[in-house]
């Protein structure tokens, strides 16, 4: 779960994105099996960690985790965001209404939007239950974008809750190509998952003034709770994901708030500062 960023002379630098335990989330699951994963990548991680002058997390919370297996006091550095790229702004009048009607949406509904992979440990599934409850209140549409091994589970359970016709699972979309243009369709921005270690979608969907609703869970609180652009609900809580959608899709007011408090998030992990922040940790570690 740790990779290698930099060979210096004076030693190695670490990034440390993928933990361990979020590794371990895609083994089979049977009895015992994820803790061994997890604790053999947690000793490798460590052993690694013991050589290297330098360690690099992308948030306090995957700090924190790196710390307490023997890390030598990580630089929280984000992943950072294009901001170039990921803005509130339009990059034309007719922007939504051309990119809504490329992908099959209703220009008139607003859109519930989820972005990311669609496999087992993103809870996924979770973010569709949420959209059927709020949706039976709220004339809003459903979009997913993202390719995963449970695409097509993730179709076939709109179906069985009634809203595959207010459903769209359009897969992998580039972003240099759409994907800006879809978050910026987007009403609120729907995630579920328990295991990011910053959470690139969300510091995207932020960047695009689109309010967030995202689970109580690793990174989340310091992407979202911490700069009020948007909600958190429990883990696994589909019904509190459901009104906390409502909400923000009922208050255009908060939508907007929710949404400039995204964009003045985003500015503080923008892609030039992380750049700058890399290079000043190796710059100090050659001195």
């Amino acid at each position: 779960g740790v990779s290698l960023a930099l060979l210096l002379i004076t030693g190695l630098v670490v990034t440390a994105h993928a933990r361990p335990w979020s590794i371990s989330a895609q083994a089979p699951d049977r009895p015992g099996l994820r803790s061994l994963v997890e604790a053999a990548m947690w000793a490798f991680a460590s052993d690694l960690m013991a050589q290297c002058q330098a360690v690099v997390a992308p948030s306090h919370f995957t700090a924190a985790q790196v710390d307490a297996h023997g890390g030598p006091g990580a630089v929280v550095i984000s992943n950072g965001v294009d901001l170039r790229r990921f803005h509130p702004d339009p990059d034309s009048p007719d922007e939504r209404q051309e990119v809504v009607e490329r992908y099959g949406l209703d220009p008139g509904r607003p859109i519930i939007l989820h972005v990311g992979r669609v496999d087992r440990e993103k809870n996924v599934d979770d973010v569709v239950r949420a959209a059927a409850i709020a949706m039976a209140s709220t004339d809003a549409q459903l979009l997913v974008v993202g390719d995963g091994n449970r695409l097509q589970d993730m179709e076939e359970l709109a179906r069985e809750l009634g809203i595959s016709r207010q459903s769209r699972f359009i897969g992998f979309v580039e972003p240099s190509g759409d994907l800006p243009a879809l978050y910026r369709a987007g009403a609120v921005f729907a995630i579920a998952s328990e295991l990011e270690s910053e959470g690139i979608v969300v510091l995207e969907a932020a960047a695009c003034g689109v309010p967030i609703v995202a689970v109580q869970a690793t990174s989340m609180p310091e992407l979202v709770e911490d700069t009020g652009c948007g909600y958190l609900t429990p883990p696994g809580d589909v019904h509190a994901m459901a009104d906390r959608i409502v909400q923000v899709l009922r208050d255009p007011a908060a939508q907007r708030a929710l949404g400039q408090a995204g964009v003045s998030m985003a500015r503080a992990h923008s892609l030039d500062l992380t750049l700058e922040r890399h290079e000043a940790l190796y710059q100090s570690l050659l001195e």
